[in-house]
């Protein structure tokens, strides 16, 4: 009888040790999204920008910022207002961390006796780091100029409501070249309209050709390719092309955007937002039907939770143990 009370006391020890190891199980869910930080959030520029008047020597003089340290993501302005009663050219170039150069203004500037002509340049940046601005102004008298240069709102902050900025799923800014092509994938759920935006962030100077193409796709996880925009131009800095999508097919999304242009290098920043469920998926054609003939012979299937089964189990090993011991015991007397 001790022994059969010290085996039946291991054995809810045992239970009581499984048990408590069951419940700590949690299953994998495959379906769980893993999010990494986005780059929809750019860090703040740690140094101070320019904002004070500078002076120009006749016929030709140049100001160089050698290491502006610029935020990737972000627009950033350059504002230009000649202050004394003169004519003169400017030219202003960037050159990136990557030592990619852009140039994004060249024009004659003068003063206006109503308070002096003034241009604002935007150029949105794809990299953290130093940048280097370059002024250069052609002139037959000295001049001043005042050049300020601000941060602005990170790139299509502006042409996105705040609403769909919190359902973005892709957000880049890329340096293009000519003929340069792209491509990203992500994952869209089936019957859901997202929304696709494009624009250039970076100024053109205006003696080259401002005009961008581009060819946007969109492959489906079929396979199935489908055309955004064909041959389209690239929204200027103050515009965005923008369209709707909707999908069948839920999965992995490949985007290839390639670029035409007639300049060195193009800043763009575009973004696939989502937006809403199309429809409440119910498909017939996906229904598989139980024949008539059949109806009558099918067989009921009874399941129950897996706690319960593993709980059943074992209470019934318990219970088996216990028989053999019992009759262990019986016999050995």
């Amino acid at each position: 009888m001790a022994i059969k009370i010290r085996t039946i006391n291991c054995l809810l020890i045992i239970f009581a040790i499984t048990g408590c190891s069951i419940v700590g199980i949690r299953p994998y869910n495959s379906n769980q999204n893993i999010v990494a930080p986005s780059e929809i959030t750019p860090h703040s520029s740690p140094t101070a920008l320019p904002d004070k008047v500078y002076t120009f020597l006749a016929p030709f003089d140049s100001l160089i910022f050698e290491n502006l340290s610029l935020s990737k993501n972000y627009m950033y302005n350059i504002f230009v207002k000649l202050v004394t009663p003169h004519v003169g050219t400017l030219t202003i170039r960037i050159r990136d961390p990557l030592n990619r150069t852009f140039d994004v203004f060249e024009s004659e500037i003068y003063c206006e006796p109503q308070g002096g002509q003034f241009f604002t340049i935007p150029f949105g940046t794809v990299l953290d780091g130093n940048y280097k601005f370059t002024f250069q102004m052609s002139s037959e008298n000295n001049l001043n100029l005042y050049i300020r240069i601000t941060r602005g709102i990170p790139c299509l902050h502006d042409k996105i409501s705040p609403d769909e900025i919190a359902r973005t799923i892709l957000y880049r800014t890329t340096c293009f070249f000519d003929g340069m092509l792209i491509e990203h994938q992500f994952f869209l759920d089936t019957d859901y309209s997202y929304k696709f935006y494009i624009g250039r962030v970076s100024a053109i100077s205006s003696s080259e050709s401002s005009t961008v193409w581009m060819n946007y796709g969109l492959t489906d996880p079929d396979n199935v390719f489908f055309i955004l925009f064909e041959n389209q131009s690239v929204a200027s800095v103050d515009e965005i092309s923008k369209i709707s999508f909707g999908t069948s097919t839920e999965g992995v999304y490949t985007a290839r955007i390639n670029i035409r242009c007639e300049i060195q290098y193009v800043n763009i920043a575009y973004a696939v937002v989502r937006i809403n469920q199309i429809s409440d998926i119910v498909d017939p054609n996906q229904t598989q039907p139980v024949p008539q003939n059949e109806t009558n012979s099918q067989k009921g299937t009874f399941y129950l939770p897996s706690e319960w089964l593993i709980s059943l189990s074992i209470g019934a090993s318990i219970i088996i143990v216990i028989v053999i011991v019992s009759y262990l015991s019986r016999k050995k007397r």
